[in-house]
């Protein structure tokens, strides 16, 4: 789960999003985008980074995913 985790959190960085961790070590995490600091999602665990941008992909019909891309060499 760490590579992936680390691969949606650089995508969310450039999609304009960014981590913070409320309690360090926690585990937890809250997602937010950049420009104006609104909470998008509260997250108990790592996982739930992931699980949200495959969601995200399922819901634009993108099929394309992380091991795809991983495959190809392409940046995320």
């Amino acid at each position: 789960m760490g590579l992936k985790f680390n691969l949606y959190a650089k995508r969310a960085a450039l999609l304009g999003y960014g981590l913070s961790t409320p309690e360090p070590h926690s585990g937890k995490y809250d997602l937010y985008r950049l420009d104006d600091k609104t909470d998008v999602l509260h997250m108990d665990s790592p996982e739930a980074l992931v699980d949200f941008f495959e969601q995200r992909e399922a819901q634009s019909g993108s099929h394309d995913t992380v091991e795809d891309a991983m495959d190809r060499d392409v940046p995320i």
